[in-house]
């Protein structure tokens, strides 16, 4: 190894291992206070935990650790129309694509629903896209970019991002297909390379919600 090649810090390792440990504990919790608290308390654990989990440890690293501001830490404040504009294109050429093979190829690939319960609009399409980017491609990714070239530092990132959605998986009793899977791996490397290019996180997080939203609205695959 070059003596000059920077090493990772151990306060970021054992903050991700946190991270982590934070999140595989949340599932099993949640699922044993689920028959005792009431439905609305319950519904509302599942995003106020998410934020527990995601949002309130990196700002709280951020703020004392690294003794930077978020936005900008984050990249929330930094190149704010260019990231907008790549979060619309990036879903865009992907409904162009799918309307295209559903229509054109005569591939079974969109079944509308318009059905979707208010919950389902703050977990997962409200807010999935805002607390996964800011902690895989605001935080993670250029922590582990200081380290290894973008393309390694955005596998790993990736493969982190996929091992988060293990306990989703799980209490839905849900095995991912190997197109699932590869999808997901797909969006998040775009993700990560969008977010490269527009040096924006907003990029990342407009893609991923609108992915979202086309994907329940839509029940892609």
């Amino acid at each position: 190894m070059n003596a000059n090649q920077p090493r990772f810090d151990w306060k970021v390792i054992a903050f991700i291992v946190f991270l982590y440990a934070l999140w595989f504990v949340r599932s099993p919790v949640l699922a044993a206070f689920e028959s005792a608290l009431p439905p609305l308390a319950y519904e509302l654990s599942v995003p106020l935990t998410k934020i527990l989990c995601w949002i309130v440890p990196v700002w709280l690293y951020l703020r004392f650790v690294d003794n930077v501001p978020s936005t900008t830490a984050l990249k929330l404040d930094h190149n704010v129309r260019r990231g907008v504009a790549w979060g619309f294109a990036i879903p865009a050429a992907h409904l162009v694509i799918v309307l295209l093979l559903h229509y054109v190829a005569r591939l079974d690939l969109i079944h509308v629903t318009l059905a979707v319960d208010v919950w389902t609009w703050i977990s997962v399409i409200g807010l999935a896209g805002l607390t996964e980017e800011i902690v895989f491609r605001g935080f993670i990714l250029p922590k582990l970019m200081t380290r290894w070239s973008f393309w390694i530092a955005n596998a790993v990132t990736t493969v982190l991002f996929v091992v988060m959605h293990i306990p989703y998986w799980a209490r839905l009793h849900y095995t991912p297909t190997p197109l699932a899977l590869a999808m997901l791996v797909g969006f998040s490397l775009l993700w990560g390379w969008s977010y490269k290019r527009s040096g924006s996180l907003w990029s990342a997080i407009l893609a991923h919600t609108l992915y979202d939203l086309i994907s329940v609205l839509l029940l892609i695959g």
